[in-house]
């Protein structure tokens, strides 16, 4: 609200009745007085049921927001609501949050339920003999409808047929990809980084990492370990897979973020890259161990290994030898859903 450059006219419909609705009448008029460039009419539309015609109200606690021939409607009693909807009206372009897709990743389509199946240092999606079922209310389709309710839009993009990440992607979200990157794929999101491209990269444990993509990684300052990171000291119940964090390293990625867990988490490395500034966002604790998912020996778990795990990373910077200059953004994550 504070960094307003353009009138806005808030014009509020308020249910005289309603608590929550005299509330917000309240909140809103202090906004008006605190904001010069907000300008607030709080209306009851049992009173001037006309002038709620006129704006096509048809029902309580809705506001009419208004700026440069633009209009929305915002309906309910927080004022977060409010403030996101001026955020959408005052928004001078529209951005694209793309999400690949092709690899069996989670939908942006979803119905936000997903199920985990928990037992002590096994994380499953099915029900093998694990006795303890937990309904998590998360998924891909929350974060959408979330990035929808600030204004950006949200599309769905497959690197294999395109064969480049679209102009239009202001940020490329990979979320849980299954099955392996070709070096095609692993080539155009090299050549978008290199354009300035900022990206979100969640890959589980599962997750085979094709050479080009572990090539293009490393350029970026990082390295995708091996194994699931077993944490006995902070996990989940009885879990020790599922990694629980509540430290995060101060950055604007994990601004504002608390008690996180992280189920069947890969280790990730920093490596040196010129001209790139690697940051770990958050670890495992010191008592963690990385067991392997496919194979090994014995001493790749022994006890004598116990060490904190970066399980997040950001990386950015002007890409390797690229002309464009503009610097990249990538997170990634060792976790498809955290």
């Amino acid at each position: 609200m504070g960094s307003l450059s353009t009138d806005v006219d808030l014009t509020y419909f308020y249910q005289k009745q309603n608590p929550a609705g005299r509330a917000a009448k309240r909140m809103v008029e202090i906004m008006g007085r605190t904001h010069p460039r907000l300008h607030v009419r709080t209306v009851d539309p049992d009173q001037q049921p006309g002038l709620a015609s006129r704006y096509g109200v048809r029902v309580y606690n809705v506001a009419v927001l208004e700026a440069d021939g633009r209009r929305i409607e915002v309906v309910g009693t927080e004022d977060r609501d409010l403030a996101l909807g001026i955020l959408r009206l005052t928004r001078r372009e529209e951005k694209t949050i793309c999400f690949a897709e092709g690899h069996n990743e989670y939908d942006i389509e979803n119905m936000e339920y997903h199920t985990h199946f928990e037992g002590v240092h096994t994380h499953s999606h099915g029900a093998e003999g694990i006795g303890v079922v937990l309904m998590e209310k998360h998924g891909m389709g929350r974060l959408r409808r979330a990035l929808e309710s600030l204004g950006f839009t949200a599309k769905k993009v497959t690197l294999a047929t395109a064969g480049r990440v679209p102009a239009e992607c202001a940020a490329l979200v990979e979320a849980g990809p299954r099955t392996m990157y070709s070096p095609q794929e692993s080539r155009a999101l090299a050549e978008y980084l290199a354009r300035g491209g900022a990206a979100l990269l969640m890959l589980d444990i599962d997750f085979q990492v094709e050479p080009g993509l572990a090539a293009v990684l490393a350029q970026a300052g990082v390295r995708l370990g091996e194994g699931a990171v077993i944490d006995p000291l902070d996990h989940y119940f009885t879990d020790e897979q599922m990694v629980a964090v509540t430290r995060y390293a101060p950055h604007p990625v994990t601004r504002g973020l608390s008690l996180t867990f992280y189920p069947g988490a890969r280790p990730l490395e920093l490596v040196p890259a010129p001209t790139i500034t690697v940051s770990p966002l958050f670890s495992s604790s010191a008592a963690s161990y990385v067991r392997p998912v496919r194979g090994g020996t014995k001493s790749e778990t022994a006890r004598d290994t116990l060490r904190a795990r970066v399980l997040g990373v950001a990386a950015e910077g002007p890409w390797p030898q690229s002309a464009s200059g503009k610097p990249f953004r990538l997170v990634v994550v060792g976790d498809g859903d955290f």
